[in-house]
């Protein structure tokens, strides 16, 4: 999987939309973002945890819609708040949208009221197709349980050396490349399989 770009709207911190485009230069192959402490890096690593998954690491999980957003409005008039990531897998360029709408109820108090989750396949003509399953699609791409290893802040980058994580690393890698059905094969076969033989 390649990101390509990623857009925010009222997202947690993220006020307003936000878009950034991903490097895929053959000169210019990574893109760094780097802020002071404090200023949204975890939110943004969110943003794709979320839109892939539905979850936040972060403080107050259940807090999507960007506060600012929610004040302007009036009493019972709502805003939502999203994540749309375009990236590419297999040759496929993929579109995953994820939005959530809030109702204001009063200055301190908002409502959920809708979410919704997308995917689309992009034609080469530029046309969308919508995937039926996204949670299905999304699964194949990329389990749940590897996106600690691809959406991570910085500071938790050093733990991925420590020899805590050697373990962890190693399942998510065979995970990444189906391997693991392999290893489940040879307990199997040095189990039931030898013991019946």
């Amino acid at each position: 999987m390649k990101l390509l770009n990623i857009q925010i709207r009222n997202f947690r911190p993220f006020y307003g939309d936000q878009e950034i485009e991903f490097s895929d230069t053959a000169l210019k192959k990574v893109t760094v973002i780097y802020a002071e402490n404090q200023s949204g890096k975890t939110n943004f690593v969110d943003a794709f945890r979320w839109a892939f998954y539905g979850k936040i690491q972060g403080e107050h999980p259940g807090q999507i819609v960007n506060n600012l957003a929610l004040s302007e409005v009036e009493c019972n008039e709502t805003v939502t708040g999203s994540v749309r990531v375009k990236f590419e897998h297999e040759n496929n360029i993929f579109e995953l949208h994820r939005e959530v709408t809030d109702r204001k109820i009063d200055v301190d108090r908002s409502e959920h009221i809708a979410d919704s989750l997308k995917l689309d396949m992009i034609d080469s003509d530029g046309r969308s197709k919508e995937r039926m399953s996204p949670n299905v699609v999304i699964k194949r791409i990329m389990p749940e349980g590897l996106h600690q290893y691809f959406f991570l802040a910085g500071e938790n980058i050093q733990k991925l050396g420590e020899e805590s994580s050697r373990e962890k690393l190693q399942s998510a890698i065979k995970v990444l490349m189906g391997l693991e059905i392999l290893d489940r094969s040879k307990q199997h076969l040095r189990g039931k399989v030898r013991s019946q033989l």
